[in-house]
Order: C-alpha cells, then sequence, then structure tokens
C-alpha cells in the first residue's frame, strides 16, 4: 500500500512539473488559446496517468 502511494505521489509530481512547463513555456510564447492549453493540459494528465511505471 504505501509503495502504491508513493508512486502516485511521483505520478502527481511529474505532472505537476510538466503542466507548470507547459504553462511557463506558453506564458513565454503566447503560442496557444487558453482552449489549447487546457487541451494540453488534459493530454499531459492522460499520459501520465496512463504511464507504468
Amino acid at each position: 500500500m504505501n509503495q502504491s502511494i508513493d508512486i502516485d505521489e511521483e505520478k502527481l509530481d511529474r505532472m505537476k512539473y510538466k503542466i507548470l512547463q507547459a504553462e511557463n513555456d506558453n506564458n513565454k510564447t503566447k503560442d496557444l488559446t487558453p482552449g489549447q492549453m487546457v487541451a494540453k493540459i488534459k493530454q499531459i494528465i492522460i499520459h501520465e496517468a496512463s504511464r507504468k511505471m
């Protein structure tokens, strides 16, 4: 059980990092609209959630 919690925390930390990185990149370039940014965040979450450890 404890190992499962650790793995979940690692997944969440990776998701947070990638989302923040995408937001920072978009703040610099302003390439994506808010709707496109939401789609990108959803894509990050789905990809990380389906990833095996």
